[in-house]
């Protein structure tokens, strides 16, 4: 595979990247807005329940759409500066 086969890959991967990641980020705010609607009307053991596993996918849901995707985008963006540079020159 050659340099620019890996270039062109790799531009792919980032935007393919940040499709995810923003189909990512509506898919979780509908979650949320149901989560927000059924909310005042489920207040019992279960939900207690529910909340405590919810939780923990809660949390890595928004670190990984506010942090961790944006910053391997970033990280993706750079390395492709630094590839397309290296094949066609600054």
């Amino acid at each position: 595979m050659s340099m620019d086969h890996v270039f062109e890959r790799a531009q792919v991967l980032e935007r393919e990247l940040q499709n995810f990641n923003e189909r990512l980020r509506a898919a979780f705010e509908q979650v949320e807005q149901s989560h927000s609607r059924v909310s005042p009307l489920w207040d019992d053991s279960m939900r207690r329940e529910y909340d405590q596993s919810w939780k923990p996918l809660d949390d890595a849901m928004h670190d990984y759409i506010k942090r961790t995707g944006p910053r391997y985008v970033d990280v993706l963006i750079d390395r492709l500066r630094h590839l397309k540079s290296y094949l066609h020159g600054s």
